[in-house]
Protein backbone atom coordinates (compact mmCIF):
# COMPACT_ATOMS: atom_id res chain seq x y z
CA UNK A 1 0.00 0.00 0.00
CA UNK A 2 2.91 2.38 0.58
CA UNK A 3 3.14 3.10 -3.18
CA UNK A 4 -0.46 4.34 -3.35
CA UNK A 5 -0.92 8.12 -3.31
CA UNK A 6 -4.02 8.04 -1.11
CA UNK A 7 -2.23 5.93 1.52
CA UNK A 8 0.80 8.20 1.46
CA UNK A 9 -1.26 11.36 2.03
CA UNK A 10 -3.23 9.56 4.75
CA UNK A 11 -0.03 8.81 6.64
CA UNK A 12 1.23 12.34 6.15
CA UNK A 13 -2.04 13.48 7.71
CA UNK A 14 -1.16 11.54 10.85
CA UNK A 15 2.14 13.43 10.96
CA UNK A 16 0.10 16.65 10.85
CA UNK A 17 -1.88 15.56 13.92
CA UNK A 18 -4.96 14.27 12.11
CA UNK A 19 -6.89 11.27 13.39
CA UNK A 20 -9.22 9.11 11.32
CA UNK A 21 -12.51 10.10 9.72
CA UNK A 22 -15.59 7.92 10.26
CA UNK A 23 -18.69 7.86 8.08
CA UNK A 24 -22.44 7.85 8.37
CA UNK A 25 -22.30 4.33 9.81
CA UNK A 26 -20.07 5.47 12.73
CA UNK A 27 -17.18 3.22 11.68
CA UNK A 28 -13.63 4.51 11.96
CA UNK A 29 -12.52 4.75 8.33
CA UNK A 30 -15.75 5.24 6.34
CA UNK A 31 -15.85 9.00 5.71
CA UNK A 32 -14.88 8.91 2.03
CA UNK A 33 -15.06 12.66 1.66
CA UNK A 34 -11.71 12.75 3.49
CA UNK A 35 -8.32 11.15 2.91
CA UNK A 36 -8.27 10.23 6.61
CA UNK A 37 -11.13 7.82 5.83
CA UNK A 38 -8.96 5.72 3.46
CA UNK A 39 -11.05 6.18 0.29
CA UNK A 40 -8.32 5.78 -2.37
CA UNK A 41 -6.31 2.65 -3.14
CA UNK A 42 -4.59 3.26 -6.45
CA UNK A 43 -1.38 4.61 -7.94
CA UNK A 44 -3.32 6.65 -10.51
CA UNK A 45 -5.66 8.75 -8.36
CA UNK A 46 -4.96 11.17 -5.57
CA UNK A 47 -6.74 14.47 -6.23
CA UNK A 48 -8.63 14.57 -2.97
CA UNK A 49 -8.61 16.65 0.20
CA UNK A 50 -9.34 16.38 3.90
CA UNK A 51 -12.81 17.01 5.30
CA UNK A 52 -13.90 20.35 6.77
CA UNK A 53 -12.97 19.44 10.36
CA UNK A 54 -9.43 18.41 9.41
CA UNK A 55 -9.01 21.39 7.05
CA UNK A 56 -10.07 23.76 9.81
CA UNK A 57 -7.47 22.30 12.18
CA UNK A 58 -4.72 22.66 9.56
CA UNK A 59 -5.54 26.36 9.13
CA UNK A 60 -4.77 26.33 5.41
CA UNK A 61 -7.86 28.42 4.58
CA UNK A 62 -8.03 30.57 7.72
CA UNK A 63 -9.16 33.65 5.77
CA UNK A 64 -12.21 31.69 4.61
CA UNK A 65 -13.59 30.35 7.91
CA UNK A 66 -16.86 31.41 9.56
CA UNK A 67 -18.16 30.75 13.08
CA UNK A 68 -21.65 30.32 14.47
CA UNK A 69 -22.39 30.11 18.19
CA UNK A 70 -26.02 29.09 18.86
CA UNK A 71 -25.67 30.11 22.50
CA UNK A 72 -25.51 33.75 21.43
CA UNK A 73 -26.77 33.72 17.82
CA UNK A 74 -30.02 32.47 16.31
CA UNK A 75 -29.21 32.21 12.61
CA UNK A 76 -26.45 32.23 10.01
CA UNK A 77 -27.10 32.62 6.28
CA UNK A 78 -24.65 32.64 3.42
CA UNK A 79 -22.88 30.99 0.53
CA UNK A 80 -20.15 28.39 0.97
CA UNK A 81 -17.67 27.39 -1.72
CA UNK A 82 -15.43 24.34 -2.06
CA UNK A 83 -11.76 24.41 -1.12
CA UNK A 84 -10.89 23.47 -4.72
CA UNK A 85 -12.16 26.90 -5.80
CA UNK A 86 -10.90 28.85 -2.81
CA UNK A 87 -8.35 30.59 -5.11
CA UNK A 88 -6.22 31.87 -2.21
CA UNK A 89 -9.16 33.78 -0.79
CA UNK A 90 -9.88 35.80 -3.95
CA UNK A 91 -13.52 34.75 -3.99
CA UNK A 92 -14.07 36.11 -0.45
CA UNK A 93 -16.49 33.35 0.57
CA UNK A 94 -16.11 30.82 3.39
CA UNK A 95 -15.11 27.22 2.73
CA UNK A 96 -16.27 26.05 6.16
CA UNK A 97 -18.58 27.15 8.98
CA UNK A 98 -17.76 25.98 12.49
CA UNK A 99 -20.72 25.58 14.86
CA UNK A 100 -19.78 25.64 18.53
CA UNK A 101 -22.11 22.90 19.73
CA UNK A 102 -21.02 22.27 23.33
CA UNK A 103 -18.05 23.10 25.51
CA UNK A 104 -16.10 20.19 23.94
CA UNK A 105 -17.88 19.46 20.61
CA UNK A 106 -17.89 21.26 17.30
CA UNK A 107 -19.84 20.81 14.04
CA UNK A 108 -18.41 21.77 10.63
CA UNK A 109 -20.48 22.60 7.55
CA UNK A 110 -18.80 22.65 4.13
CA UNK A 111 -19.51 22.40 0.38
CA UNK A 112 -17.80 19.29 -1.01
CA UNK A 113 -17.14 20.62 -4.52
CA UNK A 114 -15.72 17.77 -6.63
CA UNK A 115 -13.37 19.57 -8.99
CA UNK A 116 -9.72 20.58 -9.30
CA UNK A 117 -7.64 19.33 -6.36
CA UNK A 118 -10.73 17.46 -5.09
CA UNK A 119 -11.62 15.85 -8.44
CA UNK A 120 -11.07 12.25 -7.27
CA UNK A 121 -13.40 12.65 -4.29
CA UNK A 122 -15.26 9.39 -3.62
CA UNK A 123 -18.36 10.33 -1.62
CA UNK A 124 -21.01 13.10 -1.57
CA UNK A 125 -19.85 14.96 -4.69
CA UNK A 126 -21.13 18.56 -4.78
CA UNK A 127 -23.14 18.18 -1.58
CA UNK A 128 -23.19 20.06 1.68
CA UNK A 129 -21.47 17.95 4.33
CA UNK A 130 -21.99 18.09 8.09
CA UNK A 131 -19.16 16.68 10.22
CA UNK A 132 -18.68 16.69 13.98
CA UNK A 133 -15.69 16.07 16.24
CA UNK A 134 -14.36 16.80 19.68
CA UNK A 135 -12.82 20.21 20.21
CA UNK A 136 -9.57 20.50 18.22
CA UNK A 137 -6.70 22.01 20.21
CA UNK A 138 -3.41 20.09 20.02
CA UNK A 139 -4.58 17.64 17.40
CA UNK A 140 -7.64 16.80 15.26
CA UNK A 141 -9.61 14.00 17.00
CA UNK A 142 -11.64 11.29 15.30
CA UNK A 143 -14.40 12.91 13.23
CA UNK A 144 -17.69 11.56 11.85
CA UNK A 145 -19.68 12.49 8.77
CA UNK A 146 -23.29 13.13 9.87
CA UNK A 147 -25.02 14.29 6.71
CA UNK A 148 -24.48 14.82 2.97
CA UNK A 149 -27.23 17.18 1.84
CA UNK A 150 -28.57 18.08 -1.59
CA UNK A 151 -30.56 21.20 -2.40
CA UNK A 152 -33.74 21.37 -0.35
CA UNK A 153 -32.61 18.97 2.40
CA UNK A 154 -32.06 19.70 6.10
CA UNK A 155 -30.20 18.13 9.01
CA UNK A 156 -31.14 18.49 12.70
CA UNK A 157 -28.16 18.04 15.00
CA UNK A 158 -28.25 15.69 17.97
CA UNK A 159 -25.46 17.59 19.77
CA UNK A 160 -27.27 20.92 19.99
CA UNK A 161 -30.69 22.21 19.06
CA UNK A 162 -30.11 23.59 15.58
CA UNK A 163 -30.83 22.82 11.93
CA UNK A 164 -28.67 23.02 8.81
CA UNK A 165 -30.72 23.72 5.67
CA UNK A 166 -29.52 23.78 2.06
CA UNK A 167 -31.39 26.37 0.03
CA UNK A 168 -29.50 26.23 -3.26
CA UNK A 169 -26.59 24.47 -4.97
CA UNK A 170 -25.13 25.90 -8.18
CA UNK A 171 -22.12 24.29 -9.87
CA UNK A 172 -22.77 25.97 -13.22
CA UNK A 173 -20.68 28.97 -12.17
CA UNK A 174 -17.14 29.48 -10.88
CA UNK A 175 -16.86 29.25 -7.99
CA UNK A 176 -19.69 26.79 -7.52
CA UNK A 177 -21.55 27.45 -4.29
CA UNK A 178 -24.15 26.26 -1.82
CA UNK A 179 -26.50 28.67 -0.07
CA UNK A 180 -27.01 27.49 3.50
CA UNK A 181 -29.10 28.55 6.50
CA UNK A 182 -28.00 27.42 9.99
CA UNK A 183 -30.53 28.30 12.65
CA UNK A 184 -31.95 27.62 16.07
CA UNK A 185 -35.57 26.55 15.44
CA UNK A 186 -38.05 29.33 16.12
CA UNK A 187 -40.66 31.54 14.55
CA UNK A 188 -39.47 33.37 11.44
CA UNK A 189 -36.14 31.52 11.26
CA UNK A 190 -34.76 29.16 8.62
CA UNK A 191 -36.08 31.06 5.60
CA UNK A 192 -33.93 30.93 2.50
CA UNK A 193 -32.58 34.26 1.25
CA UNK A 194 -33.93 35.66 -2.00
CA UNK A 195 -31.93 34.51 -5.04
CA UNK A 196 -29.33 37.00 -6.22
CA UNK A 197 -30.67 39.37 -8.87
CA UNK A 198 -34.36 38.81 -8.10
CA UNK A 199 -36.71 41.77 -7.47
CA UNK A 200 -36.82 42.78 -3.81
CA UNK A 201 -40.10 44.68 -3.91
CA UNK A 202 -42.98 45.97 -5.97
CA UNK A 203 -42.44 47.74 -9.32
CA UNK A 204 -41.60 51.43 -8.91
CA UNK A 205 -43.89 52.63 -11.70
CA UNK A 206 -47.68 52.60 -11.50
CA UNK A 207 -49.35 51.04 -14.54
CA UNK A 208 -51.03 53.61 -16.83
CA UNK A 209 -54.75 52.89 -17.16
CA UNK A 210 -55.65 55.51 -19.80
CA UNK A 211 -54.37 55.59 -23.35
CA UNK A 212 -51.31 57.77 -23.70
CA UNK A 213 -52.44 59.26 -27.02
CA UNK A 214 -53.30 58.52 -30.59
CA UNK A 215 -52.01 55.33 -32.19
CA UNK A 216 -48.55 55.80 -33.62
CA UNK A 217 -49.26 53.64 -36.66
CA UNK A 218 -51.94 54.71 -39.19
CA UNK A 219 -53.77 52.31 -41.55
CA UNK A 220 -51.85 51.55 -44.72
CA UNK A 221 -54.81 52.41 -47.04
CA UNK A 222 -58.54 52.91 -47.46
CA UNK A 223 -61.00 50.11 -46.90
CA UNK A 224 -62.23 48.50 -50.14
CA UNK A 225 -65.90 47.82 -50.83
CA UNK A 226 -65.34 45.03 -53.25
CA UNK A 227 -64.70 41.56 -51.97
CA UNK A 228 -61.14 40.38 -52.10
CA UNK A 229 -62.10 37.39 -54.18
CA UNK A 230 -60.95 34.91 -51.61
CA UNK A 231 -63.68 32.82 -49.97
CA UNK A 232 -63.98 33.30 -46.24
CA UNK A 233 -64.35 29.60 -45.68
CA UNK A 234 -64.34 26.19 -47.25
CA UNK A 235 -67.40 25.03 -49.25
CA UNK A 236 -69.59 22.42 -47.69
CA UNK A 237 -68.80 18.91 -48.85
CA UNK A 238 -72.22 17.31 -48.46
CA UNK A 239 -75.78 18.73 -48.70
CA UNK A 240 -77.19 20.08 -45.51
CA UNK A 241 -80.20 17.75 -45.79
CA UNK A 242 -80.74 14.27 -47.18
CA UNK A 243 -83.26 13.83 -50.04
CA UNK A 244 -86.62 12.24 -49.17
CA UNK A 245 -86.97 8.62 -50.22
CA UNK A 246 -90.74 8.55 -50.95
CA UNK A 247 -93.10 11.20 -52.34
CA UNK A 248 -94.80 13.26 -49.70
CA UNK A 249 -98.29 12.43 -51.13
CA UNK A 250 -99.25 9.11 -52.71
CA UNK A 251 -101.06 9.21 -56.10
CA UNK A 252 -104.81 8.33 -56.09
CA UNK A 253 -105.86 5.05 -57.72
CA UNK A 254 -109.44 5.98 -58.75
CA UNK A 255 -110.91 9.26 -59.96
CA UNK A 256 -111.72 11.64 -57.23
CA UNK A 257 -115.33 12.15 -58.38
CA UNK A 258 -117.82 12.42 -61.27
CA UNK A 259 -117.50 15.02 -64.03
CA UNK A 260 -118.67 18.42 -62.94
CA UNK A 261 -120.67 19.15 -66.10
CA UNK A 262 -120.45 19.73 -69.78
CA UNK A 263 -117.15 20.43 -71.47
CA UNK A 264 -116.14 24.03 -71.07
CA UNK A 265 -114.91 24.36 -74.67
CA UNK A 266 -117.68 24.50 -77.39
CA UNK A 267 -117.36 23.82 -81.08
CA UNK A 268 -116.06 26.78 -83.00
CA UNK A 269 -118.64 26.46 -85.82
CA UNK A 270 -118.95 24.76 -89.24
CA UNK A 271 -116.23 22.25 -90.00
CA UNK A 272 -113.47 23.69 -92.12
CA UNK A 273 -113.51 20.78 -94.60
CA UNK A 274 -114.77 17.30 -95.27
CA UNK A 275 -113.45 14.11 -93.94
CA UNK A 276 -110.05 13.26 -95.23
CA UNK A 277 -110.89 9.58 -95.79
CA UNK A 278 -113.49 6.87 -95.72
CA UNK A 279 -116.71 6.74 -93.79
CA UNK A 280 -119.61 4.22 -93.95
CA UNK A 281 -123.30 4.68 -94.69
CA UNK A 282 -125.62 1.70 -94.37
CA UNK A 283 -122.68 -0.64 -94.18
CA UNK A 284 -121.14 0.53 -97.45
CA UNK A 285 -118.13 2.71 -97.64
CA UNK A 286 -118.65 6.09 -99.13
CA UNK A 287 -115.74 8.16 -100.50
CA UNK A 288 -115.71 11.87 -100.76
CA UNK A 289 -113.09 13.78 -102.56
CA UNK A 290 -112.94 17.44 -102.96
CA UNK A 291 -111.86 19.15 -106.20
CA UNK A 292 -109.82 22.14 -105.13
CA UNK A 293 -109.64 23.54 -108.58
CA UNK A 294 -113.27 24.71 -108.56
CA UNK A 295 -116.46 24.48 -106.68
CA UNK A 296 -117.58 21.29 -108.48
CA UNK A 297 -117.71 18.19 -106.29
CA UNK A 298 -118.46 14.62 -107.32
CA UNK A 299 -119.55 11.54 -105.40
CA UNK A 300 -118.98 7.96 -106.15
CA UNK A 301 -120.68 5.10 -104.42
CA UNK A 302 -119.72 1.58 -104.92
Amino acid sequence: FITMVGVQVHEIGHNFGLNHSGGLNNLTYTDHTCLMGNPLYSDNVGKMCFNSAKSWFLGWYSDAYANFDPSSELEWKGRIIGIAEWANGKNALPVSVRIIAKWNDDIYVAFNRATGINYDNVEADDRVTVTDTKRQIWNSPQSYLRAALVEGESYASSLVKLTVKVCEIDIGVVPGFATVVIYVPGEGRGKCPAPFGQPTGQPTLTPIKQSSGQPTVVPSGQLTKQPSGIPLGQPTVVPSKQPSVNPSVKPTVVPSGVPSGLPTVMSSGIPSGGPSGEYRQGGNPVYRQGNHQGSQQWWHQR
